[in-house]
């Protein structure tokens, strides 16, 4: 009994430093570092190998939580205030990484699709930002709660730690040299989203247009006719007596015979306009015929 216990906490101490140390670390690096499309293959297999390292370890943890008690109460680790953040740590971890691999589909499915970034990438990048993070310091408290001293406890602190650092450098050199791009990116496909709905372009029936990228030209704008009896200017204040007159004159045309028109025509000419000049003469005048 005396050997399974001593055995069983350094088991679950390697597991669990091994998985947060330094293989989530790693598997976040080469998402960043390897090009190509290997580069999803690489870190899905190395982050999936990394938790079932994890579940290893936790599993071993979970069966120390179980058969350690303390006198004289015969407490458990998670019933002492003094012991328990270690272990609810570890369980919290191991619950929260389940749900990585399911945001980690949805969020490649949703970005190939709409070129950009939703709440799933959000939500899949900080949980395991967070956790990994999160994890190592558990380790850290792990050793105390062991009281373990040593080179295990220096190799872990400078193997995680720089680890931990080189990730998040890579991580925000990626982002300085590709965020201003990534935004614009985003930006477009954001206002493309609010584009009207025009057949032919993305979101507009799926023809081969759409699947290519290409825009179709805008449909020019459809402008209603004018009224038949209506200028398109503001008549001017004779406008309503020169057409009156005009409509006038066309209707005793209409009555009249042709050789009456014929008989008439030259003494018509003839008369003087008045009126009828002068109100043309007028909307001439103000620029509006």
């Amino acid at each position: 009994m005396y050997g399974l216990m001593t055995t069983l906490p350094a088991a679950h101490g390697a597991l669990a430093a091994i998985a947060f140390g330094f293989l989530f670390p790693l598997g976040s690096i080469l998402m960043r570092v390897v090009p190509g499309r290997a580069a999803l293959f690489v870190h899905g297999f190395v982050q999936l190998f990394s938790y079932a390292t994890y579940i290893a370890g936790a599993g071993l943890g979970l069966y120390l939580v179980s058969i350690v008690h303390f006198p004289p109460e015969n407490k458990s680790l998670l019933d002492m205030a003094s012991t328990n953040a270690h272990p609810i740590i570890g369980i919290a971890l191991l619950v929260a990484l389940f749900i990585q691999p399911v945001l980690g589909v949805a969020h490649h499915r949703r970005f190939k699709r709409l070129k950009r970034r939703t709440w799933v990438s959000y939500a899949h990048l900080w949980t395991g930002r967070l956790g990994i993070t999160l994890g190592i310091i558990n380790g850290g408290l792990g050793f105390a709660l062991a009281r373990t001293q040593g080179p295990a406890v220096i190799a872990y602190a400078v193997i995680a730690g720089t680890m931990w650092v080189l990730w998040v450098l890579i991580v925000l050199l990626r982002k300085f040299r590709t965020g201003p791009r990534a935004e614009q990116r985003e930006k477009i496909a954001e206002e493309g989203d609010r584009e009207a709905y025009v057949p032919g372009v993305r979101g507009g029936g799926g023809s081969s247009s759409s699947r290519s990228g290409s825009r179709s030209p805008p449909a020019p704008a459809i402008v209603p006719a004018a009224e038949p009896d209506l200028p398109p200017y503001e008549p001017g204040p004779d406008y309503a007596a020169h057409t009156a007159h005009l409509r006038q004159t066309a209707s005793r045309d209409s009555r009249g015979s042709k050789d009456d028109w014929e008989g008439h025509g030259s003494s018509r000419r003839d008369e003087d306009p008045g009126p009828i000049q002068s109100a043309t003469d007028d909307e001439m005048g103000r620029g509006q015929v």
